[in-house]
């Protein structure tokens, strides 16, 4: 049978088995042939797509509910989440009350959220989201060159 380019990430220790869980493991598709070792020069290992299962759940009562889910998807996945921006629920509240204001009118208190919960929203993105920067603003081939005539 012909490689088909997928290749599915092995589970966790201790995770639930396939028949438990549907899709468990996450598959990597598509990327180098398994007979052939990835060229480092060409943008196969930037492309890759990797396709992990939905979130079960999404909707929580806190805070530190979503972030102990979260840990758990993150280990179940093999990927690595962080928050990039939050929006305070100050801010939520405050953009309320003044679009009833241009109206004329007070904000409804249940269109309003309590400040004890701090933060209303929060965008948490894959580390690997977007393209790949350059680490290094030198051209590198696996030789170092070095001009020592500049510095003599």
């Amino acid at each position: 049978m012909a490689d088909s380019g997928i290749r599915e990430l092995p589970s966790p220790p201790g995770s639930e088995s396939d028949e438990d869980i549907g899709q468990q493991h996450a598959s990597v598709s598509p990327g180098p042939s398994a007979n052939t070792p990835p060229d480092n020069d060409s943008d196969e290992l930037s492309s890759t797509l990797v396709v992990v299962p939905p979130l079960d759940r999404t909707v929580f009562s806190s805070w530190d509910e979503f972030h102990l889910y979260l840990a758990d998807y993150q280990r179940r996945t093999y990927q690595v989440y962080s928050v990039r921006t939050g929006t305070p629920v100050t801010t939520r509240n405050k953009r309320i009350r003044e679009r009833y204001a241009r109206l004329g009118r007070e904000a409804p208190s249940g269109e309003l959220l309590p400040e004890s919960m701090v933060t209303y929203t929060k965008a948490v993105v894959c580390t690997h989201h977007g393209k790949p920067r350059s680490r290094s603003h030198l051209y590198y081939d696996g030789i170092l060159r070095v001009d020592f005539g500049k510095y003599m």
